[in-house]
């Protein structure tokens, strides 16, 4: 079974390069976070499925599907500090 890894903030610079990372791990990855990605985008991410949402707990379900991932990794913030 392969492992499930939730990315949040995957559509950011960091985020970005942790799923392709994760993948050329051959890891499983959801992304969760602000802004669209195209079909396009979440297939070069390689990202099972991509849910555009703020992180709530409600979102974090709703990505996930029920599904417990092996690990969550938190990228998202804002570029401005």
């Amino acid at each position: 079974m392969t492992p499930l890894v939730l990315v949040c903030g995957a559509a950011g610079f960091i985020g970005r390069h942790v799923c392709k990372e994760i993948y050329n791990r051959s890891i499983t990855a959801v992304g969760l976070g602000r802004g669209s990605l195209s079909q396009q985008e979440i297939d070069q991410l390689h990202l099972r499925s991509w849910h555009s949402a703020n992180i709530t707990l409600k979102s974090l379900d709703v990505a996930l599907q029920s599904e417990v991932p092996s690990s969550i990794i938190h990228c998202a913030g804002t570029g401005s500090v």
